[in-house]
């Protein structure tokens, strides 16, 4: 048996235990340490909202976009920002087309559709300057779309502070296919 652990476990096994050596004790404990080192393998592995949201972009040049499109205290407070308010949703898979999130500058508004591992769920992702978001919001509402393209359910999500606001908020029809392509 000790031979037959150590192989598997080598190959990515958390841990081996033999049915006859098996207690009830054992079993709470394996399932503790592997769920464990699960969560902590899933945790390290998310990417981080602002990575999502800029795909495949340069990063200082997205930054640079969304401070000017909404503007906060500096690009550590964008992050912050972004990581709590789509901190359930992680990890987003960018579309088909590995696109970043729409930088509108004139608009003051960024948004973007994307899976949501978390929740495993299609969602638009959209944030701006507190003082504008809302009338931006209805800018871009036309009746039944958000953009004119993203058919959205009531926000699930709302997050703001004293310089950003941004929503979440469900994906129905086409936009919320799930897309089994791989994307490396």
């Amino acid at each position: 048996m000790p031979t037959i652990r150590d192989a598997i476990i080598k190959y990515g096994a958390h841990d081996a235990v033999g049915k006859s050596m098996l207690a009830l004790s054992d079993i709470k404990r394996l399932l503790d340490e592997g769920l464990a080192e699960y969560r902590q393998a899933v945790k390290t592995s998310i990417v981080a909202a602002r990575d999502a949201l800029r795909g495949d972009a340069d990063p200082i040049i997205w930054d640079d976009m969304v401070i000017r499109t909404a503007p906060c205290r500096n690009v550590y407070h964008l992050y912050e920002f972004l990581d709590g308010l789509l901190e359930k949703y992680l990890p987003l898979v960018n579309g088909p087309t590995d696109q970043p999130a729409a930088i509108d500058l004139s608009a003051g508004i960024v948004y973007g559709g994307y899976w949501s591992r978390g929740i495993g769920a299609r969602v638009l992702v959209c944030f701006g300057a507190r003082k504008q978001f809302d009338a931006m919001l209805e800018t871009y509402a036309v009746p039944g779309k958000l953009f004119g393209k993203f058919e959205a359910g009531a926000a699930v999500e709302k997050r703001a502070d004293a310089w950003l606001e941004g929503m979440v908020f469900p994906l129905r029809g086409p936009d919320a296919t799930v897309d089994t392509r791989l994307h490396v």
